[in-house]
């Protein structure tokens, strides 16, 4: 059953229970108005009336009564009760009416009680039936009284009753359908509220997830944007209201149902609108359903993608990889601190041999560099911090070269520097930056290179708006399904490695609006077959934009 049959069962239900309190109400009244005429009627009633009073409204009430037991114990529906009941009504207080004098009496303003009656729970032409025949039988009394009785019958206020009876017929229906528009309305943004905090009950957030809800027959009842673009993926424009079929683009949603574990399908991994003559590529789907528990017959489905879920869970490393950047910096710069202090302390001695000097300078040298890595990890971990230079690409890799080999003990010969300068135009990058990548480079290129001279190179070479920076190495490839993951973070390829390194570099190559990849000799042509040759296997590019200046 779908939130709409839902709701209209439950408004019937709500028609329902008032019918039942007008039926008691009837049988209560009808009970009074016999009392009251028994007492108050008195004999000129009952010699001129073959029917007396007391005895017609006995009547309405014995009728009354047995509608109420038609009611508990029949089978025949309340609407079809209803109507007979304000038949029997409409008859028994015409009849009442001229035992009491006609319409003249002005107990005419009976035939409100059932004209009110049909308005609020009926059709509107069962209604205008009711108002009908209830107008037509006060005029034909009218009609009697000035035929047998020879009495002035006053027409126009007749009329005036008869026009009364249909606007309050036509108010009252107006004000009953204008209530159950309302109430359905509100029950049904009630029925909403619940199904969304059974989802909210449940952890299922809509920024990070698909989720929809269905009915027993499979009926959409609530959705949200995500899962409605999953589906235009199988090009399935999928709607509130609508009924997932088995056989249909979504059918393998329903599989999920009455499963305790999470399923996976395969899914296209783009836009429905896509156009290709190539079959699409797919994605995995994680599909988890769990019945609502305050809302019977009510399942929830949560859709995500593996993509989506892998971004996650990425955006979770990167959280804990901050934190954890944050607190080894926090650690690193105290003794850094002490080591600074006690460098610039020595290089006050004037007993210092010319090499003594010169290692003294390279440690504050590398001191007051390692400040500012720490310093730039800590900006990092509250998001990167870039303070880019427009620099000579040649002058300042070249130095850093030789500094970093210094630095990380890397015999000069094994590295091979071919810079072609002429070719060069100025970047833009930040020079810090660009030593930290450079250091990690060469870093890994010489442990896995070979241990001879020229097993690793690195090269400048232009690349349309950039200078790419190549570091390549003759060690063993780099296998495919690490090759993969090489760039994202706590991946290694070595078992003491953290897989901190090259994601780091990522970071900062990404912050300078550039880009930094893997190149290995089995690329395509263009791509890096022509850059990539024996001896060597693999070359990381460093791609720095050029500035502003050389760009115009």
């Amino acid at each position: 059953m779908d939130l709409a049959s839902a709701l209209n069962n439950s408004l019937a239900s709500s028609r329902l229970r008032q019918f039942w309190l007008l039926t008691w109400l009837r049988v209560g009244l009808a009970i009074l108005v016999t009392l009251l005429l028994a007492l108050t009627t008195n004999s000129e009633y009952r010699d001129q009336n073959d029917l007396p009073p007391a005895l017609i409204a006995g009547m309405y009430a014995l009728a009354s009564v047995a509608e109420l037991w038609i009611l508990y114990y029949s089978r025949i529906d309340w609407r079809n009760q209803l109507f007979g009941q304000l038949l029997v009504d409409m008859l028994l207080i015409g009849l009442l009416m001229v035992s009491l004098g006609g319409g003249s009496g002005g107990y005419a303003i009976l035939f409100m009680l059932p004209i009110a009656a049909s308005s609020s729970l009926l059709r509107w032409s069962a209604a205008m039936f009711i108002c009908s025949i209830s107008v037509l039988m006060v005029l034909a009394d009218g009609l009697r009284r000035a035929l047998s009785l020879k009495v002035s019958v006053d027409w126009v206020l007749l009329g005036l009753m008869g026009i009364a009876a249909f606007a309050l017929m036509a108010l009252l229906r107006f004000a009953s359908e204008r209530t159950r528009r309302l109430e359905k309305m509100a029950r049904y943004a009630h029925t909403q509220a619940l199904m969304t905090q059974e989802l909210s009950d449940q952890h299922v957030k809509e920024e990070t997830l698909g989720w929809l809800v269905l009915d027993e027959q499979n009926t959409v009842q609530l959705m949200n944007v995500p899962a409605r673009h999953l589906a235009w993926q199988s090009k399935q424009l999928l709607e509130i209201n609508q009924t997932i079929r088995a056989s249909g683009p979504l059918g393998s949603w329903l599989s999920a149902i009455g499963q305790s574990t999470e399923q996976l399908i395969d899914w296209p991994a783009r836009s429905a609108n896509a156009t290709s003559n190539q079959s699409p590529p797919t994605d995995q789907l994680f599909i988890k359903a769990a019945k609502l528990p305050h809302i019977n017959g009510y399942t929830a489905l949560t859709l995500e993608l593996s993509s989506a879920r892998t971004a996650r869970n990425r955006e979770q490393h990167l959280a804990t990889m901050g934190r954890l950047s944050a607190s080894i910096a926090h650690e690193i710069r105290n003794p850094l601190a002490a080591i600074s202090q006690a460098a610039e302390l020595l290089q006050e001695s004037v007993a210092l041999s010319k090499q003594e000097a010169n290692l003294l300078n390279m440690m504050l040298t590398n001191s007051q560099r390692i400040d500012r890595i720490v310093h730039n990890l800590l900006g990092w971990s509250r998001g990167v911090q870039v303070n880019r230079s427009t620099f000579k690409p040649h002058e300042t890799v070249t130095k850093m070269t030789r500094d970093i080999c210094l630095s990380l003990q890397i015999s000069r010969p094994r590295v091979s520097v071919r810079l072609a300068p002429e070719k060069l135009h100025e970047v833009l990058f930040d020079e810090d930056h660009l030593y930290q990548i450079l250091s990690n480079l060469l870093s890994n290129a010489a442990s896995y290179a070979q241990d001879h001279a020229g097993s690793i190179s690195i090269e400048l070479r232009p690349r349309g708006r950039f200078v790419a920076l190549l570091v390549l190495d003759d060690g063993a490839a780099v296998a495919a399904n690490i090759a993969e993951n090489l760039f994202e973070p706590f991946q290694s390829g070595t078992k003491n490695g953290a897989g901190l390194g090259l994601f780091l570099c990522r970071e900062y190559a990404q912050a300078n609006e550039g880009s930094l990849q893997l190149m290995t000799n089995d690329d395509v042509a263009g791509s890096g077959l022509s850059w990539v040759q024996a001896p060597y296997t693999k070359a990381f590019v460093l791609n720095m934009p050029l500035s502003t200046n050389t760009q115009t």
